[in-house]
């Protein structure tokens, strides 16, 4: 056997590839480990560089007598080290998700060896996965996680470029995740909130777009009437199973300045209190945002209305690129979105409003 395999490759040779993305890859046979060949990539735009980088591999090693071992990380220490290093800016709250799809993926899978991981065998975990949404972005977790680890050289294809959703989306729990208020419905709900303890909060997510917990934790130092902006620094986050801290936002695209308009101008100038949190609770300290979500499904169910806290961010949104026409890649600055993207996909509706008006102008 051990013939066989001399006679297969021997060590120092190797060959090279133009692959889909039109770069080269070279795999150079450098000997063997536990009954297993040890072969090593090197990647190169050009055909001659690529053979260039393959033979000074072959050089290294044969010159400085290089230990050679498979120290190729099986899935499960990629994905950790993924995550730590790729992923080190999400909050505790989305590591927490990411650690979640992971901790899903079999022990079979998890343990093997990041170029023997197959397809198939990802395609089985994402089947096995039980709604639509948590689908989605296990995918994209994966594919992200293997894409780097090809960009590393660890891995020559990524075995999650073809995986599939086959949960079905549930249209009308889509559609409902992405309402706005309607000006009536806005009206009403301002209203409603007048006298409600918590009204600063839902003031500063309609009319400037803060997330829950961005809102929540909104110091008076962070907001300038003088140049009428809001500094979002900080965000509420959940500390334990219970309770709420003052800590990071979301991401470090969700530090921002966010404008403050006239409506809101009024209504925050006109609060006697301008110190430490702007709505704390009854002992100064921060609200628990749970009571928040509670306090507004019963506006919503007094008003008779089918909305979310996150609806209050979307109506901001809407307002912003449909009513006041303003740039799209402003909305995304303000809302603190990664990408123009993530502001128009999540806003479909303000798309389809949007296109509706621009048709109008032909």
């Amino acid at each position: 056997e051990a013939q066989k395999r001399k006679r297969s490759r021997a060590n120092g040779e190797g060959s090279i590839r133009k692959r889909n993305n039109g770069t080269y890859e070279g795999r150079v046979t450098l000997g063997w480990n536990d009954d297993k060949q040890i072969v090593k990539s090197v990647y190169a735009k050009t055909r001659k560089e690529c053979n260039d980088k393959m033979q000074q591999l072959i050089k290294d090693v044969q010159e400085h007598n290089v230990a050679l071992t498979d120290n190729t990380p099986t899935l499960k220490e990629w994905l950790l080290i993924w995550l730590n290093e790729y992923r080190s800016n999400i909050s505790a709250g989305s590591r927490r998700r990411y650690m979640l799809y992971f901790e899903k993926i079999p022990e079979e899978v998890l343990g093997k060896k990041l170029n023997d991981v197959k397809p198939l065998e990802l395609q089985q975990y994402i089947n096995s996965l039980n709604s639509y949404g948590p689908t989605s972005r296990a995918i994209g977790a994966l594919n992200a996680a293997m894409q780097d680890a090809m960009n590393n050289g660890l891995i020559s294809k990524n075995p999650a470029t073809g995986l599939r959703n086959t949960k079905e989306r549930t249209a009308k729990r889509y559609e409902e995740n992405k309402k706005s208020f309607t000006v009536a419905e806005e009206q009403a709900f301002s209203e409603a909130i007048k006298d409600n303890p918590y009204r600063l909060i839902y003031q500063v997510s309609l009319l400037a777009g803060l997330r829950r917990g961005e809102a929540t934790a909104l110091k008076w130092e962070n907001i300038d009437l003088t140049n009428r902006c809001i500094h979002v620094k900080e965000a509420a986050k959940r500390d334990g199973k219970s309770g709420y801290s003052v800590g990071t936002t979301k991401t470090s695209n969700s530090i921002r300045t966010v404008p403050i308009s006239p409506a809101l101008f009024d209504i925050l100038n006109a609060a006697e209190n301008k110190s430490g949190l702007l709505c704390p609770n009854a002992h100064g300290s921060m609200l628990n945002a749970d009571i928040l979500t509670m306090d507004f499904a019963d506006i919503m169910k007094q008003l008779g209305q089918r909305h979310t806290f996150h609806h209050l961010r979307h109506t901001f949104a809407t307002r912003c690129i449909i009513d006041k026409d303003i740039n799209p890649k402003v909305v995304q600055a303000w809302l603190g979105h990664s990408t123009l993207d993530m502001t128009m996909n999540t806003y479909t509706h303000a798309t389809e409003d949007l296109i509706d008006k621009e048709i109008q102008k032909l």
